[in-house]
């Protein structure tokens, strides 16, 4: 039974269990590959779409005043960007039916 998570190592075990004429190597290298092209994406704020799967977004946060929950004191939280992911149709689809 695989854990809650999926580490680049499972990945790997399993790109490599369902891709058996890829080498270990090949596949490691087009993992690599992809996420460098999708740190290159999110550094330049461009958008990643899968059809099928979700789209990969930068939003940005503006400013705002909260509260630190230990002292209850206000405190000021600047601009930030953040990673956001949107499940595709498919995806959403797939994970209502797998959740009956």
């Amino acid at each position: 039974m695989m854990a809650d998570y999926l580490k680049k190592n499972d990945l790997l075990r399993v790109l490599s269990s369902r891709l058996d004429y890829l080498s270990i190597g090949d596949l490691e290298r087009a993992i690599k590959a992809m996420l460098e092209i999708f740190e290159d994406c999110f550094s330049s704020e461009k958008r990643i779409e899968i059809r099928g799967f979700g789209s990969f977004f930068i939003s940005k946060r503006g400013s705002r005043v909260a509260r630190n929950p230990k002292s209850g004191k206000n405190v000021f939280v600047a601009d930030r960007l953040v990673l956001c992911f949107r499940p595709g149709k498919a995806l959403k689809e797939k994970l209502i039916i797998s959740k009956k």
